[in-house]
């Protein structure tokens, strides 16, 4: 199936992936973390900073009902553990956020997903740096 040509898309280091299909719902939150932590380029924590940490963008991105192999692209990008450029459209010239991928990766067979092929739903959670 070739990616949707209004899809998000996610880019990092010398990488990037367009969904193959695209998120089914967008939570835009703004968030002021109770401890905000500084990191180095390599993501370990050189820093918290208590109380006055700025306010940062969350997206909460809800997938239904996707194949097996975007899952799997997702455990990758997961795995490279790095800051992520999110995009949300592949064709969106300025990135939305810098961001991290926390609060894990937990995609599951979807109801569909389970009685006719490998379909999966989840939630992808993206904090700004």
């Amino acid at each position: 199936m070739a990616p949707l040509s209004d899809a998000g898309k996610l880019v990092w280091r010398e990488s990037s992936y367009i969904f193959a299909k695209d998120y089914s719902r967008i939570f835009e939150l703004a968030v002021k973390p109770i401890q905000d932590a500084q990191t180095a380029i390599s993501g370990d924590i050189r820093a918290y900073f208590g109380g006055g940490a700025t306010i940062k963008r969350r997206f909460e991105l809800e997938f239904d009902d996707i194949g097996a192999t975007q899952v799997f692209q997702f455990g990758t990008i997961w795995k490279a553990n790095t800051v992520l450029s999110f995009y949300r459209k592949q064709t969106d010239a300025t990135r939305a956020a810098s961001v991290w991928w926390v609060e894990g990766n937990g995609f599951t067979y979807s109801e569909e997903g389970m009685r006719y092929k490998d379909l999966f739903s989840g939630r992808i959670v993206l904090e700004e740096i």
